[in-house]
């Protein structure tokens, strides 16, 4: 299991690879004010995907049938949010 932290920002960043031996990935929003919002396999855009409220998190397994080994980017409205992958 690896662990990273990406900063998400008012850009579009990748947060991790495309990875066809992904398992399991779990994303956490670090951010005490900030949305991020995610996209697998294309940029991230504001306001679109899946959001991430500040404090949240999203599970991606095969368990619960959303396992996505597309890469995934990450972007927020303003700052910098701390996304831990």
């Amino acid at each position: 299991m690896a662990h990273t932290n990406p900063d998400a920002t008012n850009a579009t960043t990748d947060a991790i690879a495309e990875n066809s031996y992904r398992k399991f990935l779990l994303v956490q929003n670090d951010s005490a004010s900030l949305e991020v919002y995610m996209k697998f396999g294309a940029n991230a855009v504001l306001n679109q995907g899946i959001r991430l409220n500040p404090g949240g998190s999203y599970e991606s397994s095969a368990e619960n049938h959303n396992l996505d080994t597309r890469r995934l980017a990450v972007i927020h409205n303003g700052g910098t949010a701390n996304a831990r992958l």
